[in-house]
């Protein structure tokens, strides 16, 4: 992000690194965001209406923010069917009390945006390695837990099982009709 001047020559972005001899503590360029659509009051709780709540428990958001987030979970059939539980890595001000990290947020006002994810479609693109898209998707929840490699679940193979699969059933389906009994 901001170029590093060597002893002679111009400042450069672009550096090479012996690898044991650093950590990388944070990846912003991987970090996901939300991104204000219309101004909106984030919330303590998904349940109430934001009028019925204490100035500490709701933000107001305004248009264009961007938000980066640690951890966000999208499955809004836990939040009324329109809410998403979102942690921020800044925690948030509210006009009175203290900052908050978790928010529920109202899902039609704001924008999920992925480095893992195109033009904010939830395709995975082919240059990504799917560990590292299922990792994201899944970060901050516990009840989701990785299984392992899943390098044999290509979208061929998933297609294939799914041919077997449909294709014994109608193979048992056409030997019942074959049979005088109907038994197989």
């Amino acid at each position: 992000v901001q170029p590093l001047q060597p002893n002679q020559g111009q400042a450069k972005s672009t550096w090479y690194v012996y690898v044991p001899d650093v950590k990388l503590l944070t990846n912003t360029s991987t970090s996901a965001f939300l991104r204000v659509r219309t101004n909106t009051t984030f919330k303590q709780d998904w349940r109430e209406q934001s009028s019925n709540l204490a100035q500490q428990d709701k933000y107001a958001a305004t248009a264009g923010q961007q938000l980066r987030i640690s951890s966000i979970d999208r499955n809004a059939f836990r939040y009324g069917g329109d809410h998403w539980k979102v942690t921020f890595v800044q925690p948030l001000q509210p006009n009175q009390g203290q900052a908050k990290s978790t928010w529920y947020v109202y899902a039609p006002d704001v924008i999920y945006e992925s480095p893992f994810s195109q033009s904010n479609t939830e395709t995975v693109p082919n240059h990504i390695n799917i560990i590292q898209y299922l990792r994201q998707q899944i970060q901050g929840n516990t009840s989701i837990k990785p299984a392992g490699e899943v390098s044999l679940l290509s979208p061929s193979s998933i297609f294939l099982l799914c041919f077997l699969c449909t294709s014994a059933v109608r193979f048992k389906k056409f030997c019942k009709s074959q049979s005088p009994t109907g038994r197989v």
